[in-house]
C-alpha cells in the first residue's frame, strides 16, 4: 500500500517535493493544492490532479500525508495548525527562533482533537455491527474510524481500520473478526494514553 501524498503550494519547493516523490516507489502523489487557478498549474505527475486549496479538506480520506510547501514567515504559522486538523502534515518551517512556538501551536491543536477521540462512538458501533453481522453499518463505522485515525496520526489503528474497511467495502465480513482482535488492542492503548493526557490536563 503506497503512502498517498498531497502537496500544498507549488513553487520551487513544491516542484522539488514532487520530483522526490517520483524517486520513492512507496509513495504516490495524489494531489497538488494551490491558491492560483488550478487550470494554470502544470505538474509533472500525470496520475495526480491539481485543486484549489479550498478543496483540501474534502480530500482528507484520500491523502495520508500533506506536505506543506509555503513560506515560514507568513504561510506555515497559519497553514500547519490548520491542516493538522485533517492530515498528517510535514512542513519546512525554518524560522529557527520561532520553532518552539510553531511546534507548541500545532501540538495544542492536535491535543484538542485527540481528547475528543474518547467521545467518538465509531469503534463501539463497529463492534456492535460486527456482532450483528451488519456489514453496511460496520463499513460506515470503520470508514469513520479510519478517517479519525489518519487525522490524529494513530498509524497502527489507521492501518487495521483501513484493512477492515476494505473487507466491508466488498460486502463481506470474511476475516474481519481476526482483524478486530488487533484493533481492540490498538484502540485500548490509545484510549489509555489519551485518558492519561486528559487527567494530566485536569490537574
Amino acid at each position: 500500500m503506497s503512502i498517498r501524498i498531497g502537496i500544498l503550494g507549488y513553487g520551487n519547493l513544491g516542484r522539488g517535493v514532487e520530483c522526490a516523490i517520483k524517486h520513492n516507489p512507496d509513495m504516490e502523489l495524489v494531489a497538488v493544492f494551490t491558491r492560483r487557478d488550478p487550470a494554470s498549474v502544470k505538474i509533472l505527475t500525470d496520475s495526480a490532479a491539481v485543486y484549489h486549496v479550498d478543496e483540501a479538506e474534502k480530500m482528507k480520506d484520500k491523502i495520508d500525508v500533506m506536505i506543506l510547501c509555503g513560506g515560514s514567515a507568513t504561510d506555515l504559522p497559519v497553514q500547519t495548525p490548520k491542516y493538522a486538523q485533517w492530515f498528517n502534515v510535514v512542513d519546512s518551517f525554518d524560522t529557527h527562533a520561532r520553532v518552539p512556538e510553531h511546534f507548541a501551536n500545532v501540538e495544542a491543536l492536535v491535543k484538542k482533537f485527540a481528547l475528543k477521540f474518547l467521545d467518538d462512538p465509531s469503534f463501539g458501533q463497529l463492534k456492535t455491527a460486527l456482532a450483528d453481522k451488519d456489514a453496511e453499518t460496520a463499513f460506515r463505522a470503520a470508514h469513520t474510524l479510519k478517517g479519525i485515525c489518519i487525522n490524529l496520526g494513530f498509524s497502527d489503528l489507521y492501518r487495521t481500520s483501513y484493512d477492515i474497511t476494505e473487507i466491508f467495502r466488498g460486502g463481506t465480513m470474511d476475516g474481519a473478526e481476526e482483524l478486530m482482535d488487533a484493533m481492540e488492542a490498538q484502540y485500548q492503548m490509545i484510549v489509555e494514553a489519551v485518558t492519561q493526557v486528559r487527567e494530566e490536563e485536569s490537574v
